[in-house]
């Protein structure tokens, strides 16, 4: 049973942290009705600065139809700051997060910026109606907790549009850390040695001439000397 608690401990440690925390990545709350959208809604879990909020499907925003359920964030310039953030948790540098983007049928095309505690992680300008996968990772000595942000760079009066949908992340921590390395190689050590122990102890017993009725219980089968299994 040790043995198997070692084991189970070290691979634990072995295998990394998961990926940042993001709650309501697809916009999906608070819920809109139909062909409708809103300005710096209340009741989500991001937060919405200047010309920015949430559209759903069919609404005059135009966007195509949602690629995670049935709504949408929005970046909207008219000369001012628009900005949607929300503070994000368990993040580790090398997390990669991840997101759709796409223009506003008939309208310009929005850069904005991807941004992590301040520090800018990525600029995208959607080149299409169409939803494009976009990615960005967490930057060297991020700290665990702190503020995603995707911000409009456009300072023109025209109006110029980006939705964006689906945020997640994932994890590339797919090689252990060196000390999660160092303590499951300890418990394959600990394994080995005791296999061995118990090996050499058998072989004794059987050159010695003893009876294995004699040797520590140990789960093998009782039998006399000169008997066979």
């Amino acid at each position: 049973m040790k043995i198997f608690a070692v084991l189970a401990v070290t691979t634990l440690l072995a295998g990394g942290l998961g990926a940042t925390t993001i709650t309501n990545g697809s916009f999906e709350t608070p819920a809109l009705g139909a062909s409708s959208f809103v300005y710096n809604p209340s009741g989500a879990t991001w937060g919405f600065f200047g010309t920015s909020g949430i559209s759903s499907n069919g609404s005059a925003f135009g966007f195509l139809a949602a690629p995670g359920g049935t709504q949408e964030a929005f970046l909207q310039s008219f000369g001012g700051t628009n900005i949607i953030s929300e503070t994000v948790s368990a993040v580790a540098p090398g997390d990669v997060i991840t997101f759709s983007y796409a223009a506003r049928p008939g309208y310009g095309a929005e850069t904005f910026t991807v941004s992590y505690n301040g520090v800018n992680i990525g600029t995208f300008t959607p080149s299409s109606t169409a939803w494009t996968a976009g990615s960005v990772t967490i930057q060297a000595g991020a700290p665990a907790s702190g503020v995603l942000a995707f911000t409009g760079l456009s300072n023109s009066a025209v109006d110029l549009n980006v939705g964006i949908d689906i945020v997640a992340s994932t994890t590339t921590s797919a090689t252990p850390e060196p000390v999660s390395m160092l303590l499951f190689g300890s418990g394959l050590l600990a394994v080995s040695l005791t296999g061995r122990k118990k090996f050499v102890s058998s072989q004794f017993l059987l050159t010695s001439g003893k009876s294995l009725v004699s040797a520590p219980a140990s789960g093998l089968a009782r039998f006399p000397r000169g008997g066979s299994l």
